[in-house]
C-alpha cells in the first residue's frame, strides 16, 4: 500500500473511532461448512469472564474475575441526555447474558445472501473466557429490514440464527436489560 493508501486508511480508521461508529468489514467465504443446526458457538458461561457488546448507540461490558463471581456491568450511551450505568449482576445474569454463550444456525447464508436479506448491521459481541483456556469470540451481528430474524458472522460463516431478533436490541437498555438497577458510581471509587 501507498503512503497515500496508508494515510487514507489511517484517517478512516480516526474518523470512525473519534465517532463511535460500530462498523465492522466483514469477509465471508461462499463455502462456510455450515449446516442447519451447527452451532456457531457453543461456551458455558462458568467459561465466560467478559462480554461486550456495541452497537451505534450503545457499548456494554459485563466482567467478572470467577466462575462464581458476580459481574460487572458498565453501560455507556451514545446520546448525550442519557448517563453512563453501571450495576452488578448475578453469575447466571438470571438467564439474561446466558442466551448469548449458544447460537445455533438456522441455515447457512452465503455473502449474497447475507447482504440482502439482512442488510442492517446491529453490533457486534465479543465473548472472552479465562486467559489461555478459551480464544475470544467476536461475532458481528445483523438483521433482516423488519428486524424480525438475526444473522451473525463468526470466522468468515454467515448463518441465519435460531435467536430471538430482540435479543441484541434489549442489551441497549444497559443494566435494566439485565434486571440489574444501577448502583451509585461513587460505590465504584476507592474509599
Amino acid at each position: 500500500m501507498t503512503w497515500t493508501g496508508w494515510r487514507h486508511f489511517g484517517q478512516g480508521l480516526l474518523a470512525g473511532l473519534l465517532t463511535g461508529v460500530v462498523c465492522a468489514q466483514v469477509v465471508v467465504n461462499e463455502s462456510g461448512g455450515l449446516a442447519p443446526g451447527s452451532l456457531l458457538v457453543d461456551m458455558r458461561a462458568d467459561e465466560i469472564r467478559l462480554l461486550s457488546y456495541a452497537s451505534r448507540s450503545t457499548r456494554l461490558t459485563a466482567q467478572r474475575g470467577y466462575a462464581d463471581a458476580p459481574f460487572l456491568v458498565q453501560a455507556t450511551f451514545t446520546l448525550r441526555e442519557r448517563a453512563a450505568e453501571r450495576c452488578h449482576a448475578a453469575p447466571d445474569q438470571g438467564g439474561n447474558l446466558q442466551q448469548f454463550f449458544r447460537f445455533i444456525a438456522r441455515r447457512p447464508l452465503s455473502p449474497t445472501e447475507l447482504a440482502s436479506e439482512f442488510p442492517v448491521q446491529v453490533g457486534i459481541l465479543r465473548l472472552e473466557g479465562t486467559v489461555g483456556a478459551i480464544p475470544p469470540v467476536e461475532i458481528v451481528v445483523f438483521t433482516n429490514a423488519e428486524r424480525t430474524a438475526v444473522a451473525a458472522v463468526l470466522d468468515e460463516k454467515a448463518a441465519e440464527l435460531e435467536t430471538q431478533a430482540g435479543i441484541f436490541e434489549r442489551l441497549e437498555d444497559g443494566c435494566a436489560a439485565l434486571d440489574s438497577p444501577p448502583v451509585d458510581p461513587h460505590h465504584f471509587q476507592r474509599q
